[in-house]
């Protein structure tokens, strides 16, 4: 979301700023550290989509912006003009979606997961009555009360945590025959933006990655699957893949 002073940063990123103007935002950024880190953070982006107009243009738009207009045809009025706006559309597009996927933060998605290295505050998987009143307690909702049986995929579970508060849900840990630990939670709320997506049997697909861990979530249903686990996105992205196909 811009604010009223990106305007005065983007000029003196862009030196557009008269000499005396621009030492007087020096002095505000210096007194002020956020807007210093704003300021940081336009004078990055602007970086990126300079750089993306010459490394990540079709070189045959570069070409169209680039050449002489022939001497014996008449130009088009305006031809250059459309040529290069399109250019800086396709850089600006490209840098900015590049940027904002470094920057999407994965950390409350992978927090849940992490909760596998504490099993003692694990549910067992067929102790019904506990995971009842654990439901009851925390007033999760009735679709979300479930263990799914994975087991063709591999999949064999451990435990189950029930989480409290907005979004509320129930995370299942599982284990694949190597032992090693993934989770699934079913909650309620939004889909988690993860920094890239891909559509999965008509079903639209977040999925990222921080370090050696890997998440993906999707919704059917009105309830939004989080899958996470340390491995590649492409064997999360198969999980999803076959969770889908065996849907009804």
């Amino acid at each position: 979301m811009s604010t009223p002073h990106d305007r005065a940063l983007s000029c003196l990123a862009a030196g557009d700023l008269p000499e005396n103007e621009a030492e007087a935002v020096r002095k505000v950024l210096a007194e002020d550290p956020a807007l210093a880190a704003r300021s940081e953070a336009l004078a990055q982006v602007r970086t990126e989509v300079a750089d993306a107009l010459f490394l990540r243009a079709p070189r045959g738009l570069l070409d169209l912006v680039e050449a002489p207009e022939p001497s014996l045809v008449h130009p088009r009025p305006g031809r250059r003009r459309w040529a290069t706006l399109a250019l800086v559309i396709l850089a600006l597009g490209t840098a900015l979606t590049f940027w904002l996927r470094r920057s999407v933060d994965l950390g409350p998605e992978l927090e849940v997961h992490r909760r596998v290295e504490a099993p003692g505050t694990w549910i067992a998987p067929d102790d019904g009555p506990a995971l009842t009143a654990a439901w009851e307690h925390n007033r999760v909702p009735s679709a979300l009360r479930v263990v799914p049986d994975l087991a063709y995929l591999g999949l064999s579970p451990m435990g189950v945590l029930v989480v409290p508060g907005k979004p509320s849900g129930t995370v299942v840990f599982y284990e694949d025959a190597s032992g090693s630990p993934l989770s699934w939670q079913l909650r309620d709320g939004d889909l988690p933006e993860l920094g890239e997506h891909s559509a999965v049997h008509g079903v639209r697909v977040h999925h990222g990655a921080q370090g050696e861990l890997a998440v993906a979530a999707y919704a059917t249903n009105g309830v939004v699957h989080v899958i996470a686990g340390r491995r590649a996105q492409s064997e999360l992205l198969d999980l999803v893949e076959r969770r889908l196909a065996a849907r009804p």
